[in-house]
């Protein structure tokens, strides 16, 4: 099993690596192999993606700025609003945001 994943990984990676060679366009990607070539698509999810269980406690959580304020067109250089906003005692590991660095 672990070989055919890997062999199809390869065909992928080859297939792509001949078409930057050929190519004119110098910021095509170059693909190899790394730890993920033989793993399923199940113990990749694993390792990717948003925990969606996570309860988030909106008085720890920063508050989704307006467009107006990003510094745009016709924003008078507000900048994003944060400043009545700072973050003083905000511990992210006990709102249960932080999470094991997966390798």
């Amino acid at each position: 099993m672990r070989s055919g994943l890997y062999h199809h990984a390869d065909d992928i990676i080859a297939a792509n690596n001949r078409e930057a060679a050929t190519s004119s366009d110098k910021t095509h990607v170059i693909m190899g192999h790394n730890f993920l070539s033989d793993l399923t698509t199940e113990e990749k999810e694993k390792l990717m993606g948003l925990k969606m269980n996570v309860k988030h406690n909106a008085m720890n959580t920063m508050r989704s700025g307006n467009s107006q304020h990003h510094g745009g067109k016709g924003s008078k250089n507000r900048g994003r609003g944060l400043a009545g906003t700072r973050a003083t005692n905000v511990d992210h590991a006990n709102d249960g945001s932080m999470f094991a660095v997966k390798d």
